[in-house]
């Protein structure tokens, strides 16, 4: 009851789409509350916007930018170092579309990693479009022609199509706020992060029975691993010491991975 709404700095998001995803949803699940999403950004990729989307409010600054013109991926090639070091990698590869070594062998994608590249990149837009859509309230074959158009140059082009609600500044978004909240026009506006307020949430530390939440973030590598990776005698120990402690009646185990050793897996 004391978070009256919520407001996004959606400038420059990191993030994976299944994260994104995830964090959109709970910002859904929020407005069943009826309480207020306000999104403000400088910049709104197509990541910071997909997230911004479902807002009640999505303030773009007027000499800010908002892209939504497709998907793209980035592939670097080093075979042409080699040839001038004269390096030959040795490499094994079976199936068509293992193409995780290409850039050691390849001065370009290959044929079907083209194709499953592009077959990826097609479906996770699509879906993009769809949410987008439905959120701003427009067809998907507009969102789509403006996407493939190009016709958000401009701040006033995205208040044009309806992708924002206004433009404005960061000063004029806090006086939103303040109107929300009820508040008189120079007033502090009482807020807290969403890390602090995760932590505000201490768990029982006598209670008995529990649940492990256990982590796994970056490549999956044989023996300790680092911060960057999921080594597997680190990772099995967590798991092994989670599973021999009475209090722990389950395990979740939340994977991030693009994968990695299969030995280790």
């Amino acid at each position: 009851d004391n978070i009256k709404g919520i407001y996004l700095n959606s400038s420059f998001v990191m993030a994976g789409f299944a994260q994104l995803e995830e964090i959109r949803n709970a910002l859904i699940k929020f407005k069943e509350s009826g309480k207020p999403v306000i999104a403000y950004a400088e910049t709104f990729s197509e990541s910071g916007y997909y997230v911004a989307s479902v807002a009640d409010e999505i303030i773009l600054n007027p000499v800010g930018m908002l892209e939504v013109n497709g998907l793209t991926s980035e592939v670097m090639f080093f075979k042409g170092t080699f040839e001038k070091l004269n390096i030959e990698p040795q490499i094994f590869r079976v199936g068509t579309f293992k193409s995780a070594v290409e850039p050691f062998l390849r001065k370009d994608m290959s044929e079907p990693s083209k194709q499953q590249v592009g077959e990826l990149l097609n479906s996770v837009y699509d879906h993009y479009l769809a949410e987008v859509a439905e959120a701003r309230g427009i067809s998907v074959d507009e969102l789509t022609r403006i996407s493939d158009q190009f016709l958000v140059r401009t701040p006033q082009d995205a208040l044009k199509y309806g992708l924002v609600t206004s433009l404005g500044y960061y000063d004029e978004v806090l006086a939103i706020m303040r109107e929300n909240a009820g508040l008189e026009a120079d007033a502090d506006i009482p807020s807290i992060s969403v890390n602090k307020y995760e932590k505000s949430f201490v768990a029982d530390s006598y209670q008995q029975n529990r649940i492990a939440v256990i982590v796994a973030e970056g490549n999956i590598v044989s023996g300790e691993g680092d911060a960057q990776s999921i080594g597997s005698d680190k990772f099995a120990k967590e798991i092994r010491k989670a599973r021999l402690d009475d209090k722990i009646k389950a395990i979740v185990l939340r994977i991030n991975s693009p994968g990695g050793s299969a030995l280790a897996s």
